[in-house]
């Protein structure tokens, strides 16, 4: 395991309320500079009441991207951490690993490409603080948007469809388990954390999380196409993992 810090723990123990924004990363070289340009804009977005922290976790990747991530985090405005694997492992086990690192009393999850608005931390965060357990960023909402290749769209919303019909009322209000832009509180993070390692990880830790009867709530969101780089998503070992989840997980 690597790591790489910028920070000093205890002067962050003098922050009113602190968020990590933890970013899983394998071979996102092409992406992290708008990444970076959009993780400058934290400050403001998340206001006075806010500090931001930034946990990169680098997944084995062989491009550069811990380089590139390291030489940004030297001139970081903010606290920046990386922490990374010798060897690709999968999302699960960079969210298993993030929360030994993540020092926010709320943890943010979002993705390297970019694929939801930023914009939507703020009232994810409003949501945590009024009582949520988790926030969720939500296309399938009635009131949100994908631009997304069709087939990726009816995977993602099928898949929902079958998480919710699988819970019952406890999803009730809930439109979408496989997204990867969530608040939570840390401690229902760490309680929550997935067993699996691939993209289905996701959608695990929101099963775990409605399992336990932690409140969840969303809110309508838009959902991008990737600009930079290549998907790492794998659409049928993906579809069979969702699958044995659901009926075995």
């Amino acid at each position: 395991m690597r790591t790489h810090a910028t920070f000093s723990r205890a002067a962050l123990k003098t922050l009113a309320l602190l968020i990590t924004i933890l970013i899983p990363c394998c071979n996102e070289v092409e992406s992290l500079p708008r990444l970076f340009q959009e993780l400058e804009r934290l400050p403001r977005l998340l206001g006075p009441r806010h500090f931001p922290e930034l946990l990169l976790v680098d997944d084995g990747s062989t491009d550069g991207t811990a380089a590139v991530a390291r030489a940004w985090c030297d001139r970081a405005f903010f606290p920046t951490r990386i922490v990374g694997f010798e060897k690709n492992r999968g999302i699960g086990a960079m969210l298993r690993e993030g929360a030994e690192f993540a020092q926010g009393e709320v943890v943010v999850t979002y993705d390297a490409d970019l694929p939801y608005p930023l914009e939507d931390l703020p009232r994810m965060l409003a949501a945590i603080e009024a009582g949520a357990d988790v926030a969720s960023a939500s296309p399938w909402h009635p009131q949100g948007t994908a631009k997304i290749a069709w087939w990726r769209a009816a995977l993602s919303r099928g898949v929902s469809g079958l998480y919710r019909l699988r819970l019952g009322r406890r999803a009730q209000g809930l439109h979408t388990f496989t997204c990867g832009y969530r608040a939570w509180k840390r401690s229902v993070y760490c309680a929550c954390l997935p067993k699996r390692d691939g993209f289905v990880a996701t959608a695990e830790m929101l099963l775990r999380a409605l399992r336990s009867g932690a409140k969840a709530v969303e809110f309508p969101s838009q959902l991008r196409t990737r600009q930079e780089g290549r998907s790492k998503l794998r659409v049928l070992r993906t579809s069979f993992a969702h699958l044995h989840l659901l009926f075995f997980g």
